[in-house]
């Protein structure tokens, strides 16, 4: 039991993979974020008027090569297919993501997801230099 526990945060501290990307697309109510994670899994998340997160809408597997994106849909028990590109545009700032059966070419910024964590840090940055 004693192992137990103490294996239990260590496997909460390695379990989640690392954030590589993230990237919006800005609506007016709404902004719809990818966020790409080390182990080649994304998600898809809503955040609504900048407060409200919603559950995922979309997730799966893609494989990163260089500036290329390919979106996976696992088919059978180890065969693949993509459904999806996009490209990153480094220079710009800018994703490009296209599924495989449109024309159209939806572009996103990248930008880092607001989060509560990132909030209290900044807010602690700030209020650090303003007593210097």
């Amino acid at each position: 039991m004693r192992k137990l526990l103490y294996c239990l945060p260590v496997f909460l501290l390695f379990s989640c993979s690392r954030r590589v990307l993230e990237v919006v697309e800005p609506h007016y109510f709404h902004d719809n974020y990818f966020l790409f994670r080390e182990n080649g899994h994304y998600s898809g998340k809503m955040l609504i008027l900048g407060v409200f997160r919603l559950p995922d809408f979309q997730r799966g597997q893609y494989i990163r090569q260089k500036d290329s994106v390919y979106f996976l849909r696992k088919q059978k028990k180890n065969l693949f297919s993509i459904y999806a590109y996009g490209f990153i545009d480094t220079v710009e700032k800018k994703f490009l993501y296209r599924p495989v059966d449109s024309t159209d070419w939806t572009t996103y910024i990248i930008r880092d997801m607001p989060t509560r964590k990132r909030d209290r840090a900044m807010r602690k940055a700030r209020s650090s230099t303003a007593d210097e």
